[in-house]
């Protein structure tokens, strides 16, 4: 029986340059590996990127709107173009809703992508006078507000959100 240490004797001996190699094959694999993406998405995704809200005037007259900027993408193994809209955000404080915004279609907006394709959208919408109290909006310290974008796929008919948080808010009396 051959101890230990014999059998390693025995282990056919590699140079420092074979070993550096072969460690510099696993590290380009493991890189090249590291790098590749796989697009799992089978539908419609949305993330906001931006955000901004605004609150003027008080009572009856009180309006709030928000700006914000979205990426929407339709994953590559889509099964064909998907026609969505992006009908509207929510603005919460906390867990309760300040206010629910209908979102302007943006210019030249057709509502489709297709599978692979992604699209960056302008948004901006306003509620009508005196619909929401901008209060909550205006508190001191300035709250965190949270930004919920609701999406609509009506080719798949699905429907998703996406969502942010925000300090910039601007209030105007």
């Amino acid at each position: 029986m051959l101890s230990s240490g014999a059998a390693i004797d025995r282990l056919p001996r590699t140079s420092g340059k074979h070993a550096l190699a072969a460690a510099a094959v696993i590290a380009g694999v493991t890189a090249v590996a590291l790098s590749c993406t796989v697009d799992t998405e089978l539908g419609l995704a949305a993330q906001i990127t931006a955000a901004e809200v605004h609150a003027a005037g008080s009572g009856a007259s009180a309006v709030v709107s928000v700006d914000l900027t979205a990426d929407v993408r339709v994953g590559e193994h889509a099964q064909g173009t998907r026609m969505f809209i992006v009908p509207r955000a929510d603005l919460l404080v906390g867990d309760a809703i300040v206010a629910t915004v209908n979102l302007d279609r943006p210019a030249g907006f057709d509502g489709s992508l297709d599978p692979g394709v992604s699209r960056t959208l302008v948004l901006h919408g306003a509620t009508l006078a005196g619909a929401f109290d901008p209060a909550p909006l205006c508190a001191s310290p300035a709250p965190a507000v949270r930004v919920v974008l609701h999406w609509e796929d009506r080719t798949a008919m699905e429907m998703g959100t996406a969502e942010t948080s925000t300090m910039r808010v601007t209030c105007t009396p």
